[in-house]
């Protein structure tokens, strides 16, 4: 059964999505967790790599920013950068063998605006709950495109993504269940990365 949780949100309230988000103490528990967010004007998929705790400055639609906001630093002490628990070289060489002809690309930086927000928030609430637990949180990148075509060829690359995303967790550890199966994710992390 595949379920959405938060639904779709339209660009707007950085509060809202804090709102949104389950906390560490009444998250359901997933196996795993792939957001996909829209990024209209590349014309390529882009697997983010990590996300980012500050310098969020762009607004929202309703004028809103993240600027000075320390929550996630000064009351929850948490890094700068978190990562997904997976292999996230080994996932990204699975995702892109199995899809020729489709432009993918793995990402450092998912925009330092509502989607790198979103997956941080995630990352977070994952770390806080168990610092040393495996976050099986994931972010896709699409583009913009709606045509039927354009549509399928999504579908194609999502599924590709979380089937590499699957197949990286059974090789990294046996799959023995997803929690606590992983490395720690944040090891080596620091504030300069």
């Amino acid at each position: 059964m595949t379920r959405s949780y938060p639904p779709s949100i339209p660009t707007s309230l950085f509060q809202t999505l804090l709102d949104a988000n389950p906390t560490a103490e009444d998250k359901p528990r997933f196996d795993f967790v792939l957001h996909i967010g829209m990024a209209a004007p590349r014309e390529y998929f882009t697997m983010e790599m990590c996300a980012h705790r500050d310098r969020y400055l762009g607004k929202d639609e309703a004028g809103q920013t993240m600027e000075g906001d320390t929550l996630w630093r000064d009351e929850y002490k948490a890094p700068e950068i978190l990562r997904p628990g997976f292999d996230t070289e080994d996932v990204w060489k699975r995702w892109k063998s199995e899809l020729t002809g489709v432009d993918v690309r793995p990402s450092s930086d998912a925009g330092r605006y509502l989607c790198d927000f979103i997956y941080y928030t995630s990352l977070v609430e994952y770390w806080r709950k168990d610092p040393k637990a495996m976050a099986p949180v994931m972010f896709l990148h699409v583009p913009g495109k709606s045509e039927d075509y354009d549509i399928e060829i999504g579908r194609k690359v999502a599924l590709g993504l979380i089937g590499a995303m699957v197949a990286s967790a059974r090789r990294t550890k046996g799959h023995e269940g997803i929690d606590g199966a992983f490395e720690h994710p944040y090891a080596g992390s620091s504030e300069q990365e």
